[in-house]
């Protein structure tokens, strides 16, 4: 089972169910030399962030391996959010991707 869920993390990373959503700057922020003032709303893209290539070398070839061990740098694999307002149905969400592929013959 970990190897499947290796390679689903491995697709869920190239194509996660979810673009992105918002979220809203609770304070003045900089980020690369841009300000982002309070109060404004943010979009964040999982796809984007699973194919950074400071967090996954060679971002574009299909790699399970990526998922051994200790896993990906916190945060930079998203596919069901994270923090507080992570996905409640994730723990659901891989039981029945995991019992789907082990079903198939």
């Amino acid at each position: 089972m970990k190897y499947s869920w290796r390679v689903v993390s491995e697709v869920l990373r190239i194509a996660p169910p979810v673009v992105g959503t918002f979220r809203e700057a609770l304070d003045d922020i900089t980020f690369e030399g841009h300000t982002i003032p309070k109060g404004w709303k943010l979009c964040w893209s999982a796809g984007y962030t699973h194919k950074d290539p400071n967090c996954y070398p060679n971002e574009k070839e299909f790699d399970e391996s990526r998922f051994e061990g200790t896993g990906p740098q916190p945060f930079s694999f998203v596919p069901f959010g994270g923090g507080p307002r992570m996905c409640l149905g994730k723990e659901f969400t891989r039981l029945m991707i995991l019992t789907f592929v082990h079903s198939l013959k």
